[in-house]
C-alpha cells in the first residue's frame, strides 16, 4: 500500500496491481509466483487462505505492511479519486475463478468507471469479456506481436512492453480501433519515443521521473 501512496503522491493519475487467488477464492494483490523473494516463505499465494495474510510480513518492510486483498487496494483508489489497472495473474485452470473474484472486489467497492483489467492470460481476457462485457480488459504482449495477434481478442486497447510498441504497430493498432498502453517506462527517453508513437497511458516503477518530464 505504501508504493501505490506514493505514485499518487508522485503526480500519478493511478497505479498498477497484480492479483492472484488465493486458496479459498480472494483476489489477493501479489506479484510474484513464490512467497520467497518477498516473504522468505516456500510455496505460493495460492496455496494459502486469505484470513492467513494479515499475519505474514515482508523481509526487511516496515512493521504494519501487509499483502492486502484486492478490495482493500479499489477503496484506497476511491478515496484518492484515482483509476487502477489490475492485471490478473492466472493460468487458464484459474482464469475465470479469478476474473469472478476481481469482478467481485469491484462490485463491493462501487469502483466500475475506475478500473481497468489486463493479463498475459488469454484466458482471463475472455473470461472478463464473458462476465462483465462492458469492463475494460486488454491483453499484455511481452514482444512486439502481429497486427492479428492483438486483434483477435475483441478489446479497445492493448498493453505491451515498452521497446514493443513501434510506431507501426501503434499506427496499426489505431486503425483497427485499438489503444495502445505501455509497461516498463522508467526511463525518459522512451518515454519521449512513446509520445512520438502515439502511447497515451504508461505504467511505470518510476512516476515522479516522468512527472517531473512533463513538468519540464
Amino acid at each position: 500500500m505504501p508504493s501505490f501512496e506514493a505514485a499518487l503522491d508522485a503526480g500519478a493519475s493511478g497505479i498498477e496491481c497484480d492479483v492472484r487467488l488465493t486458496k479459498d477464492g480472494a483476489a489477493a494483490v501479489f506479484h510474484d509466483d513464490s512467497l520467497n523473494r518477498l516473504l522468505g516463505l516456500e510455496g505460493a499465494i495460492e496455496r494459502l487462505p486469505a484470513d492467513v495474510l494479515p499475519t505474514l510480513t515482508f523481509v526487511g518492510a516496515s512493521a504494519g505492511i501487509r499483502i492486502p486483498l484486492l478490495e482493500d487496494v479499489l477503496a484506497f483508489v476511491a478515496e484518492r479519486d484515482a483509476l487502477a489497472l489490475v492485471e490478473l495473474k492466472a493460468d487458464e485452470s484459474t482464469a475465470l475463478d479469478l476474473a469472478r473474484a476481481a469482478l467481485g472486489a469491484v462490485e463491493r467497492t462501487s469502483t466500475r468507471g475506475r478500473v481497468a483489467f489486463l493479463s498475459f492470460s488469454h484466458g482471463a481476457v475472455a473470461a472478463i469479456r464473458e462476465l462483465a462485457p462492458a469492463m475494460p480488459v486488454g491483453p499484455i504482449f511481452e514482444r512486439t506481436p502481429p497486427l492479428d495477434a492483438v486483434t483477435f481478442h475483441r478489446t479497445g486497447w492493448a498493453v505491451f512492453e515498452a521497446r514493443a510498441a513501434t510506431r507501426e504497430l501503434t499506427r496499426a493498432l489505431a486503425e483497427a480501433g485499438v489503444r495502445a498502453a505501455c509497461y516498463g517506462v522508467d526511463d525518459e527517453a522512451i518515454d519521449a519515443e512513446l509520445d512520438a508513437a502515439g502511447v497515451g497511458l504508461r505504467i511505470s516503477d518510476h512516476t515522479d521521473r516522468l512527472v517531473a518530464r512533463r513538468a519540464r
